[in-house]
Formats: structure tokens, sequence, C-alpha cells
């Protein structure tokens, strides 16, 4: 029989996270991934933007992913001092190199004795009453079962606490979830003439309908996002038929000189959970691509000669379940900064950023931070010896929409991770975790709490 001390489900950032966290604390761990590769949304997903991670004062593996990224040449980084009021924030931020990421994964789990499984979807969970005792796998090899004293899911849609029956909530009150989006890499920009032309039309980056400018020098922002009037042009002379969110088109430089990450089409009505949804929206996203990288090269200065060199493997999944724990962290924890005695994750991105999942709109609110999240909401009801990573903890829809970002989601991995370390070695549950044992480990891995 297969057994583990700590089994982590998925392999992004928080899974990543939450693997590395229990080793280091002598924990025997495996990370079950069911692509082929490591990062999840990151690299799957094709979700290169990584927000301004100094500003949000990122520490722990979050940090030391980004600092070793960035040794390899690998980081692209607009860095800024401040956080302007409203949303100046934009000009600053990083993106990365995949590709660099799946490697660099790969090397930290194993330097840290991580047994790592690939190709495997974990489809269901084991129990006893109440307890979690292990998972079932389904890949090449057939159906297997593997037992762990903790189970960690960092699956992102909560997959394994569902099927260990959390209670759970999906999407907003009537269960609408945000729309998703495939995002895409080209490369071959002629960058001269693409800043050319944002010099001579500044007003063309970086203005929200509601809340005004947010970009407010374009050749100090990571994110380039606009180009309305060209937009406007192509739609009147029949060129592009598909609807775009209010923002425009929103792209991300890249770490090589010409290449940029987009971020731009929208796939409305999805819920995430239902398999007939998701197969329609990769068939409407790729066809969405289509149409707008054309619209790129014949419209926007500097993409004549452009050309895509990735599409993401899937949809990015902006939001679907979120479990229902032992506290549900809210929007006015973030916007009073509340403080818990149980705090074991700090971050200043009090940034909410909720799209619409029935038309384009995207609504955003920045507090200024920092904000402080519960040990407690990673902890689900009513089941024993499983913790939960990443954007599917215990938290209201709009406080989801601030912890979602990756380099938050890598602390809640950390966090959790170093908690089912302790709980295995102390054959205690997750909930009954010594909360200052816990603190203290995780300042000692850098965490500033």
């Amino acid at each position: 029989m297969n057994k583990k001390n700590v089994i982590v489900a998925g392999a992004g950032f928080a899974g990543i996270a939450a693997a590395l966290s229990a080793a280091r604390n002598d924990a025997d761990v495996i990370l079950i991934e069911r692509y082929g590769f490591l990062g999840g949304m990151a690299t799957a997903g094709l979700v290169h933007h990584l927000d301004p991670v100094r500003l949000i004062e990122v520490t722990g593996i979050a940090w030391e992913l980004f600092n070793e990224m960035e040794k390899r040449g690998a980081i692209k980084e607009f860095k800024v001092d401040d956080v302007g009021m409203p949303f100046s924030f934009w000009q600053g931020g990083c993106s990365f190199d995949p590709e660099v990421l799946k490697l660099l994964s790969i090397e930290l789990l194993e330097k840290a004795k991580i047994e790592i499984l690939l190709h495997s979807w974990v489809g269901d969970v084991i129990k006893q009453g109440e307890k979690v005792t292990g998972v079932v796998v389904y890949n090449k090899s057939g159906r297997q079962e593997i037992y762990g004293n903790i189970i960690i899911d960092a699956t992102g849609d909560a997959d394994l606490a569902a099927a260990a029956g959390v209670p759970f909530e999906l999407g907003d009150e009537n269960g609408e979830c945000m729309s998703p989006t495939l995002c895409f890499r080209i490369a071959g920009v002629d960058m001269k003439k693409l800043y050319r032309y944002l010099d001579e039309n500044p007003d063309q980056i970086g203005n929200h309908p509601r809340l005004g400018k947010y970009i407010k020098e374009h050749r100090k922002s990571i994110v380039l996002q606009g180009f309305y009037d060209l937009i406007a042009q192509a739609k009147e002379a029949g060129d592009l038929t598909i609807n775009l969110p209010e923002t425009g088109i929103g792209m991300s430089l890249q770490p090589r000189e010409g290449e940029f990450h987009v971020n731009a089409t929208r796939v409305t009505d999805i819920n995430p959970l239902d398999i007939q949804d998701l197969t329609k929206a990769e068939l409407i996203e790729r066809k969405n691509i289509k149409q707008l990288f054309n619209f790129m090269k014949k419209y926007i200065p500097g993409f004549k000669h452009s050309y895509i060199i990735q599409t993401a493997a899937q949809v990015g999944i902006r939001e679907s379940r979120r479990i229902k724990g032992e506290y549900t962290y809210t929007i006015d924890d973030i916007k009073e900064n509340r403080k818990f005695e149980d705090a074991v994750v700090r971050s200043k991105w009090a940034h909410t950023d909720v799209h619409s999942g029935k038309n384009m709109q995207w609504s955003f609110e920045l507090i200024e931070g920092p904000y402080y999240i519960p040990y407690r909401a990673m902890v689900p009801k009513k089941v024993d010896n499983l913790l939960v990573a990443g954007r599917c903890i215990s938290a209201t829809r709009k406080a989801m929409a601030s912890i979602r970002i990756m380099p938050v989601c890598a602390s809640i991995g950390e966090a959790v991770g170093a908690a089912a370390a302790i709980a295995s070695k102390k054959e205690l549950t997750p909930r009954s975790v010594d909360i200052e044992e816990l603190k203290t480990i995780l300042k000692r891995q850098g965490f500033k709490l």
C-alpha cells in the first residue's frame, strides 16, 4: 500500500508551495498533477502576469520562485515604489517565461525529495467516517489508491473537498461564475512602432469607463491594455465581431523583446463544473483567438509580422467552488485590515477584480492593505485530515477576487503545507494544529506576518 505523510493534489503555485513547505518540514510528500508538467494556471493556463510582487510584499516560497526565475533571466519587471490612487500600480508588475518555471519547479521539488506523479487525475477521496485517509487516482496505469495522513486540495476547484462532502459555494448568489479566458503568446512585435503609436495616442491605453485612467505612463507598465479606437474601427469595418472587455485588449510584455502574453477574450455563461460548458468554452475561445489575432496584425502598429507561439492548454478559470470552512474570509476583513489570532498569510494585494459571467464588464476596487488571511479559512467544515489551498479556500466572492492571484495562492499553499507537516508528525487533525507553532515555522521560512 502506497502511503505518504502528505498528499498534495494539483501542482499550481498553491500546490507547489504546499508540497515544498511540507517536505521542508520533514514530511514525506507526493504531489499529483493531471498534466505532464507543473505550474497550473501559470503554465497550463499561460497566466504570465505576476502582479507587482514587491508592492504585495510577497514572502516565502512565492518570493523564492520569483527570485530564482529572475536569476535565470526569466523575469521582466517594471518596479514601482508606491501605489497611487486609483490603479497606478498597473504601472509596474512583472511577467515571466513559463518554460523556465516548469523546469525550476521540478528542480525544487526533486531537491526536497518530493515524489511527483504526472498525467494523473485525482478523481475521488477515500474516507473512514468523516476522516479523509487517501485519494483515488486515474492514469495510464489504471485506478490507484494512495493513502496519506493529511491531504491537501490544491486543485483550484476544490475537487477533493467536494468529493469528501465539504459544503461549498459556487459563483455569486445565482451561481454565476466569472467568465473564463484562453490566453496565448505572440512574438515578432516591432516594439519601436508600437511605442511610437502609444506615445502619440496615450489616451488609447489604460482607461476604465467608470474609474478613469489607471495606466498613466505606458512605458513604465508591464500591462498594455486598451486600443479603443482601433477596436472601434475594426468593428465598423466588420473585421472584429467578438465582444471584448470594456477595458479593451489586455497584453503583458514578456522577458524576450517583442513577445507578449495576451489576456483579452472571454466566454460568458459558463459553469466551470459542467463538462459541456467547458468544452464549449475551449472551442469558442480558439475561434476567438483567431479573429482577435488577425485584428491585431492588421490594425495595431508593430504587429504586422507578429505570430502566435503558444496557446494555453486550457481555458483559465477565474472562479468555481469556494469551500465552507471554519471561518469565511470577507471583503470587509480586507477593507478593514482585520487581524486574526490565527492569521498565517499577509498580503498587500488589496485589489478586488471581478469579471462578469454575463457580459464584458470588469469591476475593480482598490483598498490600501495590508490584509491577513486566517488559517481557519483553509480548514474545511465536516471532514478531518483535509486542508485546502489556493483560490478555493473559504471566502466570499469579493474576497476571493483578491486572494486568487498566484503569489497569494502560493503563500496560502505554503502555510497549509507547514500545517500538514505538523499535523502528520504529531498525529493531529489540521484543526488541532497549534497556531503559534505554525507561525514560528512560517516566520523561519521567511513569512512576514
